[in-house]
């Protein structure tokens, strides 16, 4: 089974589970990158009202057009203001994933994964939309915005949540 991991990472929380999920299934990963930075005060701000409202960021590339040749594909978003990110938004708007099984993998600051139930439920019927199949979610603890969690953090949690099988 051909895999990979889509992803979009600000702070680096996202990638860094991304790489170690990748390793694990020998999968490739498809970083997601936006035109515009999100930079300083207004990029947070900005940032928490187009999560809020679902809105879509523009992409570099046309990552959608990478993932053709996968079966199985896992999609990883840190989460903003309690939904995905625009990126994640952007790449479920113009990708085809007729027959292809999804994992969604999240985020969060929130050890107690307050509402998550509702956004992995958005994302299911965002891949849904698109033809996947959404297989399974998992939730992850990262760290507060603009921080990293420590690689030993995200690692015990990796293998709390993945490896362990427990969403």
């Amino acid at each position: 089974m051909n895999r990979c991991i889509v992803y979009f990472s600000k702070d680096g929380n996202t990638e860094y589970v991304a790489k170690l999920l990748a390793s694990e299934i020998e999968g490739e990963l498809i970083k997601l990158a936006e035109k515009s930075p999100r930079d300083g005060v207004i990029g947070f701000i900005k940032s928490g009202f187009q999560a809020v409202t679902k809105a879509s960021s523009k992409l570099i590339g046309e990552p959608w057009n990478k993932i053709e040749d996968f079966d199985f594909i896992y999609v990883m978003t840190p989460i903003w203001a309690g939904n995905g990110t625009p990126a994640i938004n952007a790449f479920l708007d113009k990708v085809d994933l007729k027959n292809k099984s999804i994992g969604i993998i999240t985020l969060q600051s929130d050890a107690s994964h307050k509402g998550i139930e509702k956004t992995h439920e958005y994302l299911m019927n965002r891949v849904k939309s698109k033809g996947g199949i959404a297989t399974e979610c998992f939730a992850l603890t990262g760290s507060s915005p603009g921080k990293f969690a420590g690689e030993e953090r995200l690692k015990n949690e990796f293998k709390r949540v993945i490896m362990s099988g427990s969403a």
